[in-house]
């Protein structure tokens, strides 16, 4: 034993993993880089489409319902759903409801959202909007 490291030399050579373990190895590795690709395009399809809103003003109009102005801005022509919250005093929230928005001929559009509650609001705000 006159080549390899010190500890070759002392111990021996270890041997390498089987081809089996190797071959699950690569093929596993080939599906993350398939997933992360496929995350990638849908991540630069939702770029492309960008969908912003600004909160607006928001009015209890009694203990079962309150209603939030708010302004969307995306492409015109394209639809969205956007989710609307409203909270109590206790910013405990008392009312959610997805509402859809668009299409408009504008790429700035106000929506009025009237929102189901279960006990009075005191503000409201969006949540969030996707693309539909």
């Amino acid at each position: 034993m006159a080549g390899g490291t010190p500890l070759e030399q002392r111990y021996g050579r270890t041997p390498g993993p089987p081809r089996s373990r190797t071959w699950w190895r690569s093929v596993l590795g080939g599906f993350v880089l398939v997933g992360l690709v496929w995350a990638g395009g849908i991540g630069l399809h939702e770029a492309r489409t960008p969908i912003r809103w600004q909160d607006g003003t928001f009015t209890a109009l009694d203990a079962g319902h309150g209603r939030l102005r708010f302004v969307v801005s995306t492409d015109a022509g394209r639809q969205a759903v956007c989710t609307v919250r409203v909270f109590n005093r206790g910013l405990t929230e008392v009312g959610r409801i997805d509402v859809p928005v668009g299409p408009s001929t504008q790429s700035s559009f106000t929506v009025t959202a009237t929102v189901p509650t279960f006990e009075l609001g005191s503000s409201g705000i969006v949540r969030a909007c996707a693309m539909r």
